[in-house]
């Protein structure tokens, strides 16, 4: 998957690409990922990313960069454990308690932790989003919505991340753009 080229770095090699089209390929609406992405990035002025679920991270299959100098940056191809920040919550918070408990275990979260990411996974349900301010990086606010496919199933999150001081006197409107692109994006995958 990787190869090291003269300059002696690690890149992703021409299978990792191979693979990350048979992903597009095989789950239906990811053809619309990048456009919906781009109007919510354009919108907001802000990162707007899709995470899905691989084993216990959550790892981004699209993303659209801000147009700040100063913002919050993701590759795709990046994956994070599921256990803080707002993508976390949102995709923990749709899996059966009993998956969610599994990352949990294979994590060793304590008691204390995980009463913590259960409370912040029903707020995330009843609310239909999860927010988070630096729970992975200082200084950066985040909002995720999850997307169900076609058969109602969990297809991933759209995540919206910007720098707090940004955020902070508009995150009512950054909460209902994602949660209207997230819906439109749902509406796609049908």
């Amino acid at each position: 998957m990787c190869r090291r080229p003269p300059t002696r770095h690690y890149c992703a090699g021409p299978i990792a690409v191979e693979l990350a089209e048979r992903y597009r390929d095989a789950h239906p609406g990811t053809g619309i990922l990048a456009s919906h992405l781009r109007l919510l990035a354009e919108a907001t002025g802000e990162l707007a990313a899709f995470m899905v679920v691989r084993g216990t991270e959550a790892v981004c299959v699209e993303a659209v960069e801000s147009r700040h100098t100063l913002r919050a940056s993701y590759s795709v191809g990046a994956a994070v454990p599921l256990l803080r920040g707002a993508t976390a919550t949102a995709l923990l918070s749709r899996m059966p308690p009993a998956a969610r408990g599994s990352i949990l275990e294979h994590y060793n979260v304590p008691a204390a932790q995980r009463a913590d990411i259960e409370s912040a996974c029903a707020q995330a349900q009843a609310d239909g989003y999860a927010v988070s301010t630096g729970e992975l990086d200082p200084g950066i606010w985040g909002v995720s919505v999850p997307v169900p496919d076609g058969r109602g199933q969990l297809a991933g999150t759209l995540t919206l991340m910007a720098p707090s001081e940004r955020s902070g006197h508009r995150e009512e409107e950054l909460i209902e753009l994602v949660r209207g692109t997230a819906d439109a994006l749902s509406e796609g995958m049908q």
